[in-house]
């Protein structure tokens, strides 16, 4: 009687045994840190074992492909951009104009009427205390000696050192002197013609304006002729006397 309990025991244990081999519990991924089921018998309660993490491969380093050595671009070269010059540094001008004149005393006064006069200069250092002339100057006027129709030209060349009061600014008055040559002639009427040369001494002043690169200016002179000897030719005693000058003028020009 025994013997077949102890039989009947083995059997026992040995369908549990197999039961729990043929219905193995799968662990639910999707819920994490839930625990397996726990399994029948003395397994009860155990926790779930963590999958493994396959081994990851060892990555081999990249090599690095070498580089070319590129040169460094050239620095571009700066332009120079010149600055504008304020007007005030523009120092010379070129100009024309004309005016009225005549001479100033004895018999050359009474022989002509008053003439006109015409003149192209240039001016070193318009905006500087002392400035340089050089100019052509020329004149004409009628002569009413012998009751004839001749007009006396004079035509020459002047030279002229300029003082400016006021050099900095855009009007400034101005005074010169110098020294300049003039050669007469008359021409037409019934006497011929005659002609002379005149060493003359131009003292004068006047007032100069600038505006953008144009100059203004107008000046009243008197010119000074140290030789008193006629203008002569042909014979004919054309003017006698003393042969100063007198002028008004005035200028217009571009300043560079």
């Amino acid at each position: 009687m025994i013997k077949l309990k102890y039989q009947l025991a083995t059997i026992a244990t040995a369908a549990l045994a197999a039961n729990a081999y043929a219905q193995p519990v799968v662990p639910d991924d999707t819920q994490a840190g839930n625990q397996c089921p726990a399994p029948s018998g003395s397994t009860a309660g155990a926790q779930c074992p963590q999958p493994t993490q396959p081994a990851q491969p060892l990555q081999q380093p990249q090599q690095q492909q070498p580089t070319t050595y590129q040169p460094p671009p050239p620095p571009a070269e700066p332009t120079y951009v010149e600055p504008e010059r304020p007007w005030w540094d523009h120092q010379f001008a070129i100009s024309v104009g004309g005016g009225v004149d005549d001479f100033a005393r004895s018999n050359a006064k009474a022989a002509t009427n008053i003439g006109g006069s015409w003149n192209a200069r240039l001016t070193m250092g318009v905006h500087s205390y002392v400035a340089g002339e050089l100019s052509y100057i020329g004149s004409a006027q009628t002569m009413k000696m012998f009751g004839s129709s001749q007009t006396l030209y004079g035509n020459g060349a002047q030279g002229a050192v300029r003082l400016n009061l006021l050099p900095d600014l855009a009007v400034t008055p101005f005074a010169y002197g110098g020294a300049a040559w003039r050669y007469y002639s008359t021409s037409g009427g019934a006497f011929g013609n005659s002609h002379d040369d005149k060493l003359e001494v131009p003292l004068g002043g006047g007032i100069a304006a600038y505006v953008a690169d144009m100059t203004f200016d107008v000046r009243g002179e008197y010119r000074i002729a140290p030789n008193s000897e006629n203008v002569s030719g042909n014979g004919v005693e054309a003017l006698s006397g003393n042969f100063d000058r007198w002028g008004v003028t005035g200028n217009v020009g571009a300043v560079f």
